[in-house]
């Protein structure tokens, strides 16, 4: 606490919190006298040791406590710590309360004068809460914080001690009672402001007039904090006193906000006057500050200067911190509010619940709480025990949160949209910020005796709590017609649900239990059941992300992809407008008006399914090619199976998406780039086999990964090469049109950016041409080392230049060169390689299998395809580029 430095003075503090929290009290004691008696420099504990007595705890934390008076006189960032963490002293030290007291009480007086007294003045003097730095205006009190720490100790002092024992407990306690009534009926004119004052922090006298509402928020949040814990909810004189409290309190915050937003306007300036202003604005302070660049940097050289009591000379960098709440005093009110049924209270209640403003106030109460508790937490982690202090309230916000949206029989209505929406982000942060206590939220959210439960018992009672939540998500959907507030709040709830449903353990034996079913199929009949007349883009657009996030985690429909690319096929036509397209059935939430949003969403979920394969691709590549060792009990036979059918799964409804007429942009853009990436996995399951088959030439027939490559010659890449064409010719009939209204209006582009333009527009087209041909170059590899032949349809669009990277050159080149020196001999010595057993086969290959009733051998006999795939990929697209630099 003596050093310098500010870091050095926060943790000191923190020290000797930790120290009075260790050594505690066991009995009553006299802290106050022992306190006066000391100086802050340990003096009656070294009079203790020097005439041979024991120390006890009782001497140790009275000389604590004379130490900790410092602190009233350090910088405000030292003082918010000092004042944040003596309520946890006081939980861990109840004897320590009548000192700290006598503490607080001498800074009371200090600030007000008063303790209460009938008559005193209960207005604190703002200009005590400033100071002017070097020419600049600063806070140098955060008084909403010390106001928050003296009615947290009162409250903890009223608990411990019995009434009367303290006279020093009931002036502090009068003290609170009488600001809190008068600043509950003080106008903004009584308090020193008004609306046409000026509030502009960039002029001195703005500054200090907005530092001053800030210090003024953070009370008025200090006494909103104090009447909900003093019968605000059971006296009805206490309840209106809140709400005014509130009242006052959003005037206050308005009269800042609405400031700012007039210096914005004002400062702002739209068109070229306001850009005008803004350069010639630009130009004096570039002027000034090189003029003043030599001072600045002789400054930055010296360093930071500091007088003799270690305070900088320099300005303070301290912005008020917002949000003097308690979360666990909170957590309790709100509880009171929302489920209290008690017949004595509901005056008082009901006082706060028709006050149309009040559940605004808890709103932003509760946002700007976890907004805070993610601030500390984030830094924190989750330390266990150590971590209770904020767990605990933030657990019990969400349960009485998630009890009125979801179980309550009598809600309160007002609250029951923003509450909803505050649940999803309560139950996303504490999820997120405590996952090694899933089963304790989980709980708590159904209302569960945790010293009773087991790991084990976790997807049982997510399963009890889902339930519960799409029982009230199914009462919302079928009255979205009827209400208004149905769909926010049920956009709200199905957010809820995506996240519980991410919680379910995901191991083999969870993932086929009975809960997942039960989850998987109330998820199915929901979505099936969607009403298809709704227009709310957003709540389509999260129960769609339920639906293919519940069917990644669940497995629980694999024809989910297809049914939706078959909707979103008859929703945008056929590429071929002589065809109509068969709508897919049992799509609610999938229509016109919101197909453009659906179809990223599908995309991404398919592409999260691919990048499981990937990953796995990537394993069995690292075993050369040979099977599993002896140590790792793994079949590498299906583990190929099981990535041929993963694929299989996408490149079925590949085949719908690549025969829609697809709306150019946005929608075009991204699904070239998934089939980019469904053709690069392709290519590099290929180049596995090319190495898989030196040891396995049946591999490629037990995998089924001969009838895959069918699939997608016959099926896939004809129609991909098909939309391409499609998508490049949309794109130059824009741009055509684009051309036509420019030149109506004689305007002229720029040609580096309509180069910039087309080359943006058309990137993904060479590079997805790329990757097809690597993926057909490495079959052909494979079918040389096994004769056998795979024929594909010859690229139709190949007019377009592709620039390729140095490792697709590198790729290029290494694969020529493997090419040419593959020889009879190679595939002698392959033949005698072991053969592995054909498992069983895909439904969705088999499938192909069937609608291409076309063997590997007439495929083989057909002379005119031979001919047209005798050149190599890797040669063609050498040529290719020959020409384009011809």
């Amino acid at each position: 606490l003596f050093s310098k430095n500010l870091s050095t003075r926060q943790v000191g503090v923190s020290g000797v919190y930790t120290l009075l929290k260790t050594f505690k009290i066991s009995s009553a004691m006299s802290s106050s006298q022992n306190l006066s008696q000391s100086s802050g420099s340990l003096s009656q504990l070294s009079m203790d040791i020097n005439r041979g007595r024991g120390v006890g705890n009782e001497s140790l934390c009275a000389e604590l406590l004379g130490v900790l008076k410092r602190c009233f006189s350090l910088q405000p960032k030292v003082k918010v710590i000092f004042y944040e963490g003596m309520n946890e002293v006081v939980a861990k030290n109840p004897e320590l309360c009548e000192g700290l007291l006598d503490l607080l009480n001498n800074h009371v007086l200090e600030l007000w004068g008063c303790q209460g007294e009938e008559g005193s003045v209960t207005q604190l003097d703002l200009s005590k809460t400033i100071t002017e730095k070097n020419g600049e205006w600063v806070i140098c009190e955060p008084a909403g914080w010390f106001l928050h720490c003296l009615q947290t100790i009162v409250t903890k002092g009223q608990q411990v001690m019995n009434g009367g024992d303290s006279s020093l407990l009931d002036k502090l306690a009068a003290f609170l009672e009488n600001i809190t009534t008068y600043y509950s009926n003080a106008e903004l004119g009584d308090l020193g402001f008004d609306t046409t004052d000026n509030y502009d922090r960039k002029t001195m006298d703005g500054k200090k007039r907005a530092m001053k509402i800030d210090v003024l928020i953070t009370m008025y949040e200090a006494m909103i904090d104090y009447m909900m814990t003093h019968q605000a909810t059971n006296v009805e004189e206490k309840a209106g006193c809140l709400i005014k409290l509130c009242h006052r309190y959003v005037a206050v915050k308005n009269l800042v906000d609405s400031a700012n937003t007039k210096q914005q306007k004002k400062g702002g300036g739209g068109g070229k006057k306001g850009e005008k202003a803004k350069k010639e604005d630009g130009g004096k302070e570039d002027v000034e500050e090189g003029g003043k660049g030599k001072d600045k940097e002789k400054a930055e050289g010296k360093g930071t200067k500091r007088t003799h009591d270690g305070k900088d000379k320099e300005v303070e960098d301290y912005k008020m911190e917002m949000g003097a709440f308690s979360l666990k005093s909170v957590a309790v009110f709100l509880q009171s509010l929302l489920e209290d049924r008690i017949p004595d209270n509901q005056a008082a209640l009901n006082k706060l619940r028709e006050d149309t403003s009040f559940f605004g106030v808890m709103e932003s109460i509760l946002n700007i709480l976890l907004e805070r508790s993610t601030k500390i937490l984030v830094t924190t982690g989750d330390e266990g025990v150590h971590t209770d202090g904020a767990f605990k309230p933030l657990l019990h916000v969400t349960s009485t949160l998630f009890r009125h949206c979801v179980t309550c029989q009598e809600p309160v209505d007002d609250f029951l949209q923003q509450s909803s929406l505050i649940l999803s982000n309560y139950i996303r942060f504490i999820f997120g910020q405590f996952p090694g206590r899933k089963l304790e939220i989980a709980c708590g959210l159904a209302g569960a005796n945790y010293r009773q439960q087991t790991p084990d018992n976790l997807n049982t009672l997510l399963t009890q709590v889902m339930e519960s939540l799409m029982r009230k998500m199914i009462n919302l959907r079928d009255d979205i017609e009827r209400n208004d507030e149905a769909g926010p709040r049920l956009t709200s709830l199905a957010g809820v649900y995506s996240i519980l449903v991410d919680q379910l353990d995901g191991s083999v034996e969870h993932a086929k239990s009975k809960a997942a079913d039960k989850v998987g199929g109330a998820v199915k009949k929901f979505c099936d059941d969607f009403p298809n007349a709704c227009d709310d883009q957003q709540l389509c657009r999260t129960v769609t992300k339920l639906a293919f996030q519940s069917s990644l985690r669940l497995k629980f429909c694999d024809s989910l992809c297809p049914r939706t690319a078959q909707g979103v096929h008859s929703i945008y036509g056929d590429l071929d407008t002589s065809r109509d397209v068969e709508a897919s059935k049992n799509l609610g939430y999938l229509n016109t008006e919101n197909a453009d949003i659906i179809v990223p969403l599908m995309l991404e979920h398919m592409d999260a399914c691919m990048e499981y394969t990937d990953q796995a691709i990537n394993w069995i590549k690292s075993l050369g090619g040979q099977n599993a060792p002896s140590n790792i009990s793994v079949n590498v036979g299906e583990v190929e199976l099981a990535i041929t059918k993963n694929i299989a799964k996408i490149v079925t409804p590949s085949q719908e998406i690549v025969n829609t007429a697809l709306p150019p942009g946005k929608i075009s853009e991204v699904t070239l780039k998934f089939l980019c990436k469904l053709y690069r996995i392709l290519g590099n399951l290929a180049n596995y086999f090319v190495a898989r088959v030196k040891y396995n030439k049946s591999s490629i027939v037990s995998s089924k990964m001969d009838t895959l490559v069918r699939m997608v010659g016959t099926q896939l890449s004809p129609n991909v090469y098909s939309l391409i064409t499609y998508v490049h010719k949309k794109l130059q009939e824009i741009e055509e049109e684009a051309k036509e209204q420019r030149s109506k209006k004689k305007k002229v582009l720029d040609p580096n950016i309509a180069r910039a333009k087309k080359l943006k527009e058309t990137r993904d087209i060479p590079n997805l041409i790329f990757q097809i041909e690597t993926f057909e170059k490495n079959m052909a590899k494979v079918g040389k080392r096994i004769n056998q032949k795979f024929d594909f349809k010859l690229a139709t669009s190949r007019d377009f230049r592709i620039k390729l990277t140095e490792d697709q050159r590198k790729e290029l080149h290494e694969s020529s060169d493997e090419s040419e020196d593959e020889d009879e001999s190679d595939e002698d010595s392959d033949a005698g390689s072991d053969n592995s057993q054909e498992p069983d086969s895909s439904s969705v290959l088999n499938q192909s299998k069937n609608q291409n009733n076309t063997s590997v051998s007439s495929l083989a006999s057909n002379t005119q395809a031979t001919k047209k795939t005798k050149m190599s990929a890797a040669s063609k697209l050498s040529s290719k580029m020959k020409e384009n630099r011809a």
